[in-house]
Parts: structure tokens; sequence; C-alpha cells
């Protein structure tokens, strides 16, 4: 008979989609007593796999909030510099595409249904934009 501390590793591993064999060499038991414990606490390793699930996507979706702030705080920033910096020092083209990539990264990290708005920047004409560009160049 096997102590609750190893039938709790047992049910663990299995959760994690571990072998019996992988299970049996690190829980030092038998092959044919890793599976005896599996089978008795099937509910317990189904449940425990749904919990991980649950903390996983938990944990991708505050790491994807996280990101979309520090995207969003680098993007207001890109934008500051672009409509406020001396175009005599600095190459636009590589501001523009720092804007892009930090564009493009907040697109993906929202799926099309999840944008509720759009970027106070986005209704901008090209012409706007280029106006607006060279009044804080000259």
């Amino acid at each position: 008979m096997i102590d609750l501390l190893t039938s709790n590793e047992i049910v663990r591993y299995r959760a994690l989609g571990l072998s019996l064999d992988n299970i049996a060499k690190i829980t030092d038991v038998s092959k044919p007593t890793a599976a005896t414990v599996c089978k008795q606490r099937a509910d317990d390793i189904t449940q425990a796999k749904l919990t991980a699930s649950q903390v996983a996507a938990t944990d991708t979706a505050e790491a994807i909030t996280r990101r979309k702030v520090v995207y969003g705080l680098l993007l207001d920033k890109a934008y500051s510099s672009l409509l406020t910096k001396d175009f005599d020092t600095m190459k636009p083209k590589e501001l523009a595409g720092m804007i892009h990539s930090i564009e493009r990264s907040l697109y993906l990290l929202n799926e099309p249904s999840n944008i509720k708005s759009a970027s106070e920047y986005s209704n901008i004409s090209d012409d706007t934009l280029r106006a607006m560009l060279q009044s804080v160049a000259n």
C-alpha cells in the first residue's frame, strides 16, 4: 500500500500527462500500482486537469492584458514622438516602422470581435497626417 503523498503525486503527474511508466519511475512504485491509483482516482485526475487548464487560461489572459498595456504605452510614446519630433534630426521611416510593429502587435493580441473602438489616430487621413507632420517639422 502506498501513502497519501505518493498517491497525490501520481494523480498530479497523470494530470500533467505523464505516462504510467514515467510516473512509476518518478514515484518509485510499480507500473501496476500507478495504474491502480490512476483508476481509483480518475475523478481527481480529471479535476486536476480542469484546474490546470483554468489556471493556464487565466495566466494567459493576464499576460495578454499586461502586454496590451505595455504596447499601448509604447504606441502612445511613438505617436507623441512622431508628432512632436524635429524631423531634421530623426528618421521618420524608422519611427513609422516602430509604430507599425506596435500596432500589429496590438492587433494580434485582440481578436477582431473584441476590438471595441478604433485608435484615436486611425481616422486621420494621410493628407491630414502629412499636414500635422509638416507643421511639427516647421
